[in-house]
């Protein structure tokens, strides 16, 4: 009997240490290997609102570890449009589209008898269309937008990067101790060159875009009637008047 009661409170024993373990287990796990605190990431946000551009118009990349007051998107502005002028001199046709991109610090890229082509200051673009009103009336307005956010950002990292790039292999030049190895290194280096002028001249442009929006206009000019038609005319408009009432 006294061995049976042993063996019993031996069971019991055995089931309580069992039942008590996988604590105890978790507990030394935790104990033995504290949770390591987690690190301060840096401020990280979207590639866009790195982008700034100053009073002057010249866009730039602002630090990661700096946070914009202001988020600029590079949005560029195309403006196509219709104008039915009265102006059968060609001389003085051009002389207004001069003086409208001299108001406004812009410049005339084309011009003709049927179409003009003229770049204004991208904050300047609705006043900019709303003096052409003054020579014609406006038919037609459409105004399209691209967004070169993304593209300017990708340039401008691969444009770094190629620096880099070459700089390391400028001193692999200074390293190089024969012929085979020098031409090799130089054929890299005007891999780079060229490269590095491609991404240069690509984010100019856009930066150029977006700072002077672009105004497509097309000229029609007005057809005047002849004698014999302003009768017809003034009976036309009578007609339309009793008819059409605005």
């Amino acid at each position: 009997m006294k061995h049976l009661w042993t063996i019993c409170w031996l069971g019991l024993a055995l089931a309580l240490q069992n039942c008590a373990s996988p604590k105890a287990m978790r507990g030394n796990a935790y104990n033995q290997t504290p949770m390591a605190k987690t690190a301060k990431a840096e401020y990280q946000e979207p590639y866009e609102r790195f982008v700034k551009k100053d009073k002057n118009g010249k866009i730039t990349l602002v630090k990661p570890t700096k946070k914009p007051k202001a988020i600029d998107r590079l949005i560029i502005y195309d403006a196509y449009m219709q104008l039915v002028h009265d102006q059968p001199d060609s001389d003085s046709l051009k002389n207004f589209f001069m003086q409208l991109a001299q108001k406004y610090e812009g410049y005339v890229l084309n011009i003709n008898s049927s179409r003009v082509k003229v770049r204004v200051p991208s904050k300047d673009i609705q006043a900019a269309i709303q003096d052409l009103t003054a020579i014609g009336k406006v038919k037609d307005k459409s105004i399209t937008t691209r967004d070169v956010t993304a593209k300017f950002y990708d340039r401008t990292i691969r444009l770094e990067n190629a620096q880099k790039t070459r700089a390391r292999y400028l001193k692999l030049l200074d390293k190089a101790k024969n012929v085979e190895e020098i031409l090799k290194v130089e054929k890299e280096l005007e891999r780079l060159n060229a490269t590095i002028d491609l991404l240069k001249g690509e984010l100019n442009q856009y930066s150029h875009l977006v700072t002077y929006s672009t105004i497509n206009v097309r000229l029609n000019l007005r057809d005047k009637p002849g004698i014999l038609s302003y009768p017809l005319i003034g009976l036309y408009k009578g007609v339309r008047w009793l008819f059409v009432r605005n």
